[in-house]
């Protein structure tokens, strides 16, 4: 686990997703039901980042789509975004 990774995301590693949920969900904007984009979306990145052999995997174009579409939000109570 790299906790330097961790830090900078601001993830605790109890909050981690485990990959195979990942992969199966790689587009995390078509997750089904209520999920916190403000939450998930640095959690994705984080499996992006500690994962940099496997770039062919969609998970890495698709957290770069949520990214342009929600990165800017920083407010966890903005619905719309959220």
């Amino acid at each position: 686990m790299n906790t330097k990774i961790l830090s900078a995301f601001k993830i605790n590693e109890s909050e981690l997703i485990p990959e195979q949920y990942i992969l199966s969900n790689p587009n995390l904007i078509e997750i089904e039901g209520n999920i916190e984009l403000i939450r998930y979306v640095p959690l994705y990145m984080y499996w992006c980042a500690s994962n940099p052999d496997r770039e062919s995997e969609l998970v890495f174009d698709f957290t770069i789509s949520a990214l342009a579409e929600f990165g800017r939000c920083k407010d966890p109570n903005n619905g719309g975004l959220n």
